[in-house]
C-alpha cells in the first residue's frame, strides 16, 4: 500500500482562458502555488472536447463541461470528488484565478481552525439577507466536503433550481450547506483592489494599503484589467515572494 501524505489544505483555483489578465494571474499563481508544502494546489478548468469525464495534467485538473445552467457547481463538485478519493487532507479551499494569497499566512490561520464542521471564509449579504461565504475563498472541513457532494448528488431539486441562484456558485454552495444544517463562520481577511482612476493612483493605494494583516488579495479592476490588475498582481507577487 502506497504511502499518502496528509495536506493541511489543498487549494483548488478555479482558472479559465477567457480573458488575458487570467493567463497573467495564472502564470503568477505558478510561482508560488508549490511554495508551502502543507497546501497542495489544483487549478480548476474545464474543456468540452475531451473524452474523459476528468482529467489530470500536472497542477490542472480538468473537467468535461456540458455547457448547460449548472457547469459551475458541477466542475466544482467533480473536482472535489476527485480530490476526496484521492488524497489526505484537512481542508479544501475553493478560490478563484484572481485572488491573491499569502500561502505562509494561510498556513498559519489554518492551524488556528478546527478540522471538522468548517464552511468559512469572507462573509458576504445574499439578496435574500441570509450570509454566506464569499466565492473568492470558500474553506471547507474534509466531513463538510462530503456532506456538500453527497447532497448535490442525491437531491435533484438542488440541481433543477440552479437557476433561481443565477448559477452562483458561493450561493448554490451556501443553500447546500444551510439546508443541510451547517453555518458560516468569518476567517480570513480579504482587501480588495476593485477601481481605479490612475496609474500612480493605483501604485498609492498599494503601498498605502496596511497589508500585515491580510491573508489575500482580490484583484477585480472596474476599469481596465489587462492594465491595473497586471500591475497589482506583479508588485503583490515581489512584496511576498
Amino acid at each position: 500500500m502506497s504511502y499518502k501524505p496528509i495536506y493541511n489544505c489543498i487549494l483548488l483555483i478555479l482558472s479559465s482562458d477567457d480573458l488575458t489578465i487570467y493567463n497573467t494571474f495564472k502564470n503568477i499563481w505558478k510561482k508560488y502555488m508549490h511554495k508551502e508544502p502543507t497546501i497542495l494546489s489544483f487549478f480548476l478548468q474545464t474543456n468540452p472536447n475531451q473524452l474523459e469525464d476528468i482529467n489530470i495534467s500536472n497542477d490542472t485538473i480538468i473537467v468535461k463541461t456540458n455547457f448547460g445552467q449548472n457547469d459551475l457547481i458541477d466542475n466544482t463538485i467533480v473536482a472535489l470528488d476527485y480530490i476526496r478519493k484521492n488524497f489526505n487532507y484537512n481542508f479544501i479551499l475553493r478560490t478563484s484565478i484572481s485572488s491573491f494569497w499569502i500561502l505562509d499566512r494561510l498556513s498559519k490561520e489554518l492551524n488556528t481552525i478546527p478540522k471538522i464542521n468548517i464552511y468559512a471564509g469572507l462573509l458576504s449579504d445574499s439578496p435574500q439577507g441570509q450570509q454566506f461565504v464569499s466565492g473568492s475563498g470558500i474553506l471547507l472541513s474534509k466531513d463538510i466536503v462530503d456532506i456538500l457532494i453527497y447532497s448535490y448528488n442525491q437531491h435533484t431539486d438542488i440541481k433543477t433550481h440552479n437557476h433561481i441562484l443565477n448559477n452562483a456558485e458561493d450561493l448554490i454552495i451556501a443553500s447546500i450547506l444551510f439546508s443541510n444544517g451547517v453555518k458560516c463562520i468569518n476567517a480570513f481577511t480579504r482587501i480588495d483592489f476593485v477601481s481605479e482612476t490612475s496609474i500612480d493612483q493605483l501604485f498609492l493605494n498599494l503601498k498605502k494599503t496596511d497589508a500585515t494583516y491580510a491573508t489575500y488579495f482580490r484583484l477585480k479592476s472596474n476599469i481596465d484589467r489587462n492594465t491595473y490588475d497586471n500591475i497589482a498582481v506583479r508588485y503583490l507577487y515581489s512584496e511576498y515572494y
